[in-house]
């Protein structure tokens, strides 16, 4: 009888764990990187709104809004401890 599981090759694993690796040891830099790439599409996400005012229903400008006000202090806080020593 099949299960419809799959085994996993040992140089699957291998590979699984080497690409684990890297992502949780990514450098400082390249966070920092990221944060501040973060904090720059959404100024200009809120910049597009604001020229786009008249064509953007409002709810969905609200819906940019909060969600530009709940990713800032993460990306901020995500800058922040990149830059710390």
């Amino acid at each position: 009888m099949h299960t419809g599981t799959r085994r996993i090759r040992p140089g699957g694993l291998l590979t699984i764990g080497a690409a684990l690796l890297m992502a949780c040891c990514r450098s400082a830099e390249a966070k920092a990187h990221d944060a501040a790439q973060q904090l720059r599409s959404w100024d200009a996400t809120e910049v597009l709104l604001g020229r786009l005012r008249a064509a953007v229903p409002e709810q969905f400008a609200a819906q940019i809004r909060r969600a530009a006000a709940e990713a800032r202090p993460r990306a901020e806080a995500q800058l922040r401890e990149a830059l710390s020593p």
